[in-house]
């Protein structure tokens, strides 16, 4: 395991802390609200235990299950994984449950936890409690590594070749940003002494990490984007962005997409940093990236019950630009295409706004995923394959 890096920031003054005070309860309560978001817009629905009964007398591509109050699903190898607050059923294409080793053994960590949330790269699954301290690391063999942090989990995110990072409250600092091997071992640690983090990202490519924090400072909420190596304690690159506070940051290769108030900002390898995409007084609903890194937002329309969407690819050029119909959630994005949820349907829309598939449902759909070169579609209790 490489040496873990720690970095901790001396203690700010009483007089600083009292001065940061009100900005912290401020931030918090976004940080709440960001979660809430995520909440909604993610995918995490909470639902009372329904016992279903199987009606569809030709079988068919349904497959029927006990949702016990479904949050979200994922797609892995060739299983598909619905997590629960009650813990996770995992099914293979066929609909037949399978991995109940796999299933009893993690089970009981997702039991515990308030608001779980998933990621997978395709060969780990994480599951972590953004409302509670634990997480636990698994793959088609079993646990990996379960974890238990003395603060909150603020953000949790997996990079493509399965390491992750989580952003943790931490009583001698602002928050803790914490890195992880594929394995679940902890490769870097550090400490933010000034800036409240809100999100960080692993590339894929090389050790990097970008991390977004938010401060006050005379009055003014700054934020900063800062580009760290995992070999180096003190952050290569550092951008400061005035008058506006940061929410998200997404990496690909050497890019920098990070999610403001006021736009989208883009930043190369070379850390020069613009801001690409204004919202104009629009309110951003949804923010998501394609498997090849280009980036989709979508805002508030002036048009009743649609959407503005623009694509930015990983140069930070606009490559398309469209609106879409009202829906529920984006539930799935892909390398050129990404999956939405109406209330009993799923369309498939392409990068430049053109439907390239859709699925009626008689059913209220509460999460869709692709899966195998199908598209996997969640009800209250049951799964269909299209």
């Amino acid at each position: 395991m490489a040496e873990k890096r720690i970095l901790r920031h001396s203690a700010q003054t009483e007089k600083k802390e009292k001065k940061n005070g009100r900005f912290a309860k401020f931030l918090k309560a976004l940080l709440g609200i960001a979660i809430l978001t995520a909440v909604i817009f993610g995918g995490a629905y909470l639902y009372k235990t329904y016992a279903p009964q199987n009606n569809d007398e030709n079988g068919g591509n349904d497959v029927y299950y006990m949702p016990a109050q479904t949050v979200e699903t994922v797609a892995f190898k060739n299983s598909f994984v619905i997590n629960t607050i009650d813990g996770i059923r995992i099914t293979n294409k066929k609909g037949e449950d399978i991995n109940d080793d796999v299933v009893n053994a993690v089970s009981p960590y997702v039991k515990g936890m308030k608001t779980p949330k998933m990621h997978s790269n395709g060969k780990t699954v994480l599951i972590f409690d953004t409302a509670g301290k634990s997480a636990v690391l698994f793959n088609e063999a079993g646990i990996i590594q379960t974890y238990s942090f003395s603060g909150d989990i603020i953000s949790g995110r997996m990079n493509g070749q399965g390491r992750f990072v989580f952003v943790v409250q931490d009583n001698g600092s602002k928050a803790a940003v914490k890195v992880y091997s594929e394995a679940g071992a902890e490769l870097f640690t550090w400490f933010s002494g000034k800036g409240y983090v809100t999100d960080a990202m692993l590339n894929n490519s090389k050790n990097r990490l970008a991390v977004v924090t938010n401060e006050s400072i005379e009055g003014e909420i700054t934020s900063k984007i800062l580009i760290f190596t995992l070999d180096n304690p003190e952050p290569i690159i550092g951008k400061t962005i005035g008058n506006t506070l940061c929410s998200s940051v997404s990496y690909y290769k050497d890019s920098v997409f990070a999610v403001c108030d006021n736009g989208l900002y883009f930043m190369d390898k070379d850390g020069n940093l613009n801001n690409i995409y204004g919202f104009s007084g629009k309110k951003m609903k949804h923010f998501k990236t394609f498997t090849n890194g280009n980036a989709l937002l979508l805002s508030e329309s002036a048009a009743k019950e649609k959407y503005d969407a623009v694509v930015i690819n990983t140069n930070g050029k606009k490559i398309s630009e469209f609106t879409v119909d009202s829906f529920l959630k984006i539930s799935d994005i892909g390398k050129n295409n990404f999956l939405i949820i109406k209330r009993k349907g799923v369309m498939s829309v392409s990068k430049k706004g053109k439907i390239k598939d859709e699925i009626p449902c008689e059913f209220e759909v509460k999460d869709a995923k692709y899966f195998g070169g199908k598209t996997a579609v969640v009800s209250q209790d049951k799964i269909i394959f299209e």
